[in-house]
Protein backbone atom coordinates (compact mmCIF):
# COMPACT_ATOMS: atom_id res chain seq x y z
CA UNK A 1 0.00 0.00 0.00
CA UNK A 2 1.71 3.51 -1.09
CA UNK A 3 2.01 6.32 1.30
CA UNK A 4 0.75 9.44 1.99
CA UNK A 5 3.33 11.81 2.84
CA UNK A 6 2.41 15.25 3.21
CA UNK A 7 5.00 16.30 0.84
CA UNK A 8 3.23 13.92 -1.99
CA UNK A 9 -0.21 15.12 -0.75
CA UNK A 10 0.68 18.98 -0.88
CA UNK A 11 2.50 17.63 -4.59
CA UNK A 12 -0.91 15.85 -5.68
CA UNK A 13 -2.79 18.54 -4.44
CA UNK A 14 -0.77 21.68 -6.68
CA UNK A 15 -0.91 19.15 -9.66
CA UNK A 16 -4.49 18.33 -9.69
CA UNK A 17 -5.32 22.69 -9.19
CA UNK A 18 -2.80 23.55 -11.96
CA UNK A 19 -4.31 20.36 -14.36
CA UNK A 20 -8.51 21.18 -13.78
CA UNK A 21 -8.02 24.70 -13.16
CA UNK A 22 -9.76 27.15 -16.18
CA UNK A 23 -7.41 29.00 -18.24
CA UNK A 24 -9.16 32.38 -18.70
CA UNK A 25 -7.53 33.06 -21.89
CA UNK A 26 -8.32 29.95 -23.45
CA UNK A 27 -11.84 29.70 -22.09
CA UNK A 28 -12.63 34.03 -23.32
CA UNK A 29 -13.38 34.03 -26.87
CA UNK A 30 -11.46 37.21 -28.54
CA UNK A 31 -13.84 40.72 -28.94
CA UNK A 32 -14.86 40.85 -32.12
CA UNK A 33 -15.19 43.73 -34.74
CA UNK A 34 -18.98 45.41 -34.65
CA UNK A 35 -19.86 48.14 -36.55
CA UNK A 36 -23.37 48.61 -37.91
CA UNK A 37 -22.11 52.19 -40.02
CA UNK A 38 -21.11 50.55 -43.53
CA UNK A 39 -21.51 53.65 -45.75
CA UNK A 40 -22.52 56.34 -43.41
CA UNK A 41 -21.01 58.56 -40.52
CA UNK A 42 -22.25 58.27 -37.08
CA UNK A 43 -24.61 60.29 -35.47
CA UNK A 44 -22.79 59.30 -32.28
CA UNK A 45 -19.54 59.09 -30.41
CA UNK A 46 -18.02 56.66 -29.26
CA UNK A 47 -17.91 54.94 -25.70
CA UNK A 48 -15.49 55.25 -23.76
CA UNK A 49 -12.60 53.17 -23.93
CA UNK A 50 -13.28 52.84 -27.36
CA UNK A 51 -10.83 53.76 -30.19
CA UNK A 52 -12.73 53.85 -33.98
CA UNK A 53 -10.39 53.37 -37.25
CA UNK A 54 -12.25 54.75 -40.34
CA UNK A 55 -11.02 53.99 -44.00
CA UNK A 56 -12.45 55.71 -46.43
CA UNK A 57 -11.62 55.48 -50.77
CA UNK A 58 -12.66 57.22 -53.01
CA UNK A 59 -11.37 57.06 -57.25
CA UNK A 60 -12.74 59.21 -59.94
CA UNK A 61 -13.79 57.30 -63.06
CA UNK A 62 -12.96 59.91 -65.98
CA UNK A 63 -9.40 60.52 -64.89
CA UNK A 64 -8.03 58.12 -62.06
CA UNK A 65 -7.29 60.15 -59.64
CA UNK A 66 -7.84 58.85 -56.36
CA UNK A 67 -7.82 59.82 -52.03
CA UNK A 68 -8.07 57.67 -49.33
CA UNK A 69 -8.33 59.10 -46.08
CA UNK A 70 -7.86 57.47 -42.67
CA UNK A 71 -9.56 58.74 -39.44
CA UNK A 72 -8.91 57.87 -35.59
CA UNK A 73 -11.24 58.70 -33.00
CA UNK A 74 -11.41 59.00 -29.39
CA UNK A 75 -13.63 58.95 -26.43
CA UNK A 76 -12.53 62.22 -24.67
CA UNK A 77 -13.63 62.76 -21.28
CA UNK A 78 -16.65 60.75 -21.67
CA UNK A 79 -19.43 60.00 -24.71
CA UNK A 80 -20.21 63.65 -25.13
CA UNK A 81 -16.98 65.11 -26.29
CA UNK A 82 -14.81 63.10 -28.94
CA UNK A 83 -11.31 63.75 -30.28
CA UNK A 84 -9.83 62.75 -33.88
CA UNK A 85 -7.73 63.49 -36.68
CA UNK A 86 -7.82 62.54 -40.13
CA UNK A 87 -4.55 61.98 -42.61
CA UNK A 88 -5.98 61.66 -46.79
CA UNK A 89 -3.09 60.61 -48.97
CA UNK A 90 -4.11 61.75 -52.59
CA UNK A 91 -3.08 61.15 -55.84
CA UNK A 92 -4.74 63.87 -58.07
CA UNK A 93 -3.66 63.81 -61.59
CA UNK A 94 -1.91 60.43 -61.56
CA UNK A 95 1.55 62.40 -61.29
CA UNK A 96 2.25 61.51 -57.65
CA UNK A 97 1.15 60.56 -54.91
CA UNK A 98 1.21 62.79 -51.45
CA UNK A 99 -0.44 63.31 -48.05
CA UNK A 100 -3.48 66.18 -48.42
CA UNK A 101 -4.49 68.48 -45.46
CA UNK A 102 -4.61 67.20 -42.28
CA UNK A 103 -7.24 67.40 -40.18
CA UNK A 104 -8.11 67.67 -36.02
CA UNK A 105 -11.64 66.90 -35.19
CA UNK A 106 -14.11 67.89 -32.38
CA UNK A 107 -17.25 66.16 -32.18
CA UNK A 108 -19.68 67.06 -29.78
CA UNK A 109 -22.85 64.20 -28.48
CA UNK A 110 -25.28 67.35 -28.94
CA UNK A 111 -28.70 65.05 -28.40
CA UNK A 112 -28.58 61.16 -27.94
CA UNK A 113 -27.97 58.86 -25.06
CA UNK A 114 -28.89 55.45 -24.60
CA UNK A 115 -32.11 54.35 -26.10
CA UNK A 116 -33.43 57.86 -27.64
CA UNK A 117 -34.47 57.57 -31.26
CA UNK A 118 -32.99 60.69 -31.53
CA UNK A 119 -28.63 61.41 -32.08
CA UNK A 120 -27.02 64.37 -33.51
CA UNK A 121 -23.20 64.89 -33.07
CA UNK A 122 -21.88 67.78 -35.30
CA UNK A 123 -17.78 68.18 -35.97
CA UNK A 124 -15.87 71.07 -36.21
CA UNK A 125 -12.32 70.53 -38.12
CA UNK A 126 -9.47 72.64 -38.05
CA UNK A 127 -7.42 71.73 -41.32
CA UNK A 128 -4.25 71.63 -41.33
CA UNK A 129 -2.38 72.48 -44.62
CA UNK A 130 0.22 70.09 -44.65
CA UNK A 131 -0.83 68.91 -49.08
CA UNK A 132 1.02 71.28 -50.94
CA UNK A 133 -1.38 71.62 -54.51
CA UNK A 134 1.81 71.89 -56.63
CA UNK A 135 3.02 68.16 -55.53
CA UNK A 136 0.04 66.34 -55.27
Amino acid sequence: MPQFTPRKVACGLLAATVLLAPFPAAAQAPPHIADNSFLIEEAYNQEAGVVQHVSTFSRAEDDGSWEYGFTQEWPYRGIRHQLSYTVPIIDPDGRGTGVGDILLNYRYQLAGRDDHPLFVAPRLSLVLPTGSENAG
